[in-house]
């Protein structure tokens, strides 16, 4: 059952994002996160924190729980993620640095999106993106020194 796999640590625990500090990067539009993994398993969950405003410029959102995350919270993903974010406004663009995903099992995913998710300006309101496991704050050492990953 899905209780006893969430027990045993599985899942996402916490999603994050960041806003970029550029003009207009903020947006009121909803947001849905898809998150897969290499056996095809994927999830998807609305970011938003009710009581807050989220995606505001330069900001960093979190979102984490089960009434927050929904099917995400008891997902079992492993492997290599890839991550989707849809910009569900047609108009009301959103500038993201970054998406953060981290699991029960304590892994933890940078997905490094630095673009416009908008339907204008030759832009899409969707993008996926490959994610890396690790904080970007020195999460190199966990697959391969970084002469490893450029010459590779």
């Amino acid at each position: 059952s899905h209780s006893q796999m969430n027990s045993q640590g599985f899942g996402v625990t916490e999603i994050s994002t960041k806003t970029g500090s550029r003009k207009n990067a903020d947006t009121d539009a909803n947001v849905k996160l898809t998150v897969c993994d290499t056996t095809g398993a994927c999830c998807t969950t609305a970011l938003d924190n009710k009581s807050l405003d989220d995606r505001e410029k330069g900001q960093i959102d979190t979102y984490a729980g089960s009434s927050v995350l929904g099917d995400c919270f008891n997902a079992r993903l492993d492997g290599q993620l890839t991550a989707t974010l849809a910009n569900q406004h047609e108009s009301d663009g959103w500038y993201v640095d970054w998406a953060k995903i981290k699991l029960g099992s304590g892994k933890s995913f940078t997905c490094t999106f630095n673009s416009w998710l908008d339907n204008s300006g030759g832009y899409k309101n969707s993008r996926t993106v490959i994610c890396n496991k690790g904080d970007m704050d020195g999460g190199w050492s966990e697959w391969g020194s970084w002469s490893d990953a450029v010459s590779g």
